[in-house]
């Protein structure tokens, strides 16, 4: 199933969804009790604000794709021409040197720091709580090392 299809039959199910669940509300509203209207109204709302959401979701990935195919036709998007294993991974060795070689053009157009990305992650009461892995440009996954919050970014040279 594509992507296109499975979104178009989870919009279907959400809207089926909410039909139902607005149907529900507008029972509770003509019961006439004010607690019962009250739950009315707070079950009218919820399937619109999804409603809403669902079509902003749609609309976002109608522009995505009419981005795409214009940076396809403008030929601005990656090759995908690494070779591949029978499972259809791509060659790590392949990968590695390619990452490589498009680091060092990014990091010449950018003054060499390119490769200053924050590695933290997970955020809780508004700082940061956990350290991520030190990137390392010269092996195929993070480095072991990790960064202190509030540390300086390093780069590993490779």
């Amino acid at each position: 199933m594509t992507a296109k299809r499975a979104a178009v039959v989870v919009a279907v199910v959400f809207v089926a969804y909410a039909v139902l669940l607005g149907w529900r509300g507008v029972l509770l509203i003509g019961t006439g009790d004010p607690v019962a209207v009250g739950l009315g109204i707070a079950v009218l709302v919820i399937p619109l604000v999804g409603l809403y959401l669902v079509w902003r979701e749609i609309q976002f990935g109608r522009r995505t794709e009419a981005l795409a195919h214009e940076l396809g036709e403008a030929g601005g998007l990656p090759v995908d021409d690494l070779p591949r294993r029978p499972s259809g991974r791509i060659d790590r060795a392949r990968r590695r040197r390619r990452l490589l070689a498009v680091q060092g053009r990014s990091r010449s157009r950018a003054g060499g720091l390119a490769g200053l990305v924050p590695a933290f992650h997970g955020v809780r009461r508004g700082r940061r709580s956990q350290a991520g892995p030190v990137l390392d440009a010269d092996r195929d996954r993070p480095s072991r090392q990790l960064r202190r919050p509030g540390a300086r970014p390093t780069v590993n040279q490779p």
